[in-house]
Order: C-alpha cells, then sequence, then structure tokens
C-alpha cells in the first residue's frame, strides 16, 4: 500500500474532535493528541491538546481515558510544583517590596493560580461539549462491552 493510502486510511479511522482547549488543562490547544496513541491502535479519535499535555501524556494509560487525565495531571503537578510552593501575598506586603521583586512575586503567584487552573480543569466535561454526537462516549461503551 502506498504512504499516501495508508495515511488516507488512518485519517478515515480517526475521528476529530474540534475545540480550541486542550482536553486535559484547558489551556488554549496548539496540537492534537491521539486517542488511544497511534501506537496502539490507527482507530480512535483525534482531540485538541496544548503541546505541553500532549509530550505528558505519552502513551500512558493507552486506553482508559480517565487514568490518562489522572497521570498528565500528576505530572502537570510534578513539573510545576515549585509554582504551587509560593505562599499567598496580602497587598500590603507587595507594596512593600522593591518594584522588581514585586514583579517577579506578581509573575509566580500568575504561575501558581495558572498550574491550579489547569490542575482543576474538568476534561471530561468539556470533551462532553465539543464530543456533538457522543461519539467518544459510544466508542468506549463499546470497549467496555467487548
Amino acid at each position: 500500500m502506498r504512504a499516501s493510502s495508508q495515511r488516507q486510511n488512518y485519517e478515515a479511522s480517526r475521528i476529530t474532535l474540534k475545540g480550541d482547549l486542550c482536553v486535559y488543562c484547558g489551556d488554549i490547544a496548539t496540537t492534537v493528541e491521539h486517542f488511544p496513541p497511534v501506537s496502539v491502535t490507527n482507530l480512535g479519535f483525534k482531540l485538541p491538546c496544548c503541546r505541553e499535555c500532549n509530550a505528558l501524556a505519552i502513551d500512558e494509560n493507552p486506553r482508559d481515558f480517565e487514568r490518562r487525565i489522572e497521570c498528565v495531571k500528576s505530572r502537570i503537578r510534578r513539573k510545576h510544583w515549585k509554582w504551587l510552593q509560593i505562599p499567598e501575598w496580602s497587598h500590603e506586603d507587595l507594596t512593600d517590596l522593591s518594584p522588581m521583586m514585586r514583579r517577579e512575586v506578581i509573575n509566580g503567584l500568575n504561575k501558581k493560580a495558572r498550574t491550579i487552573k489547569r490542575l482543576e480543569f474538568v476534561s471530561l466535561a468539556y470533551i462532553a461539549v465539543i464530543d456533538t454526537d457522543d461519539q467518544f462516549q459510544m466508542f468506549f461503551d463499546r470497549s467496555d462491552a467487548a
């Protein structure tokens, strides 16, 4: 089979769910996640994903999407642990700092807030919104019955 024919067959065997947000963390989607991974099967989905989560997902939990979500979020938590450790600062405390130090602390607090937002993102609820034909759910209902 020619490469272009293989590519067409592959593309036809993947259902694309379109969305602007990463299915794992809610950041802007900049790439596509293949679930289950291509290394496992050509059947499945192409899901919107950010580059970081796509790299963190690798081939972990190739058939269990809920466990895959947990794995990606655990890796986000480990990768960005230092931002999560930043203590909260009062407005008064911030104004006592030099402008340069204040900027650094605010930058860290923003990174902490972003990391928390990513960890709290409800992936399955977002998939339910972008999966207008319930294809994702039906795919796993069939898999569970087998």
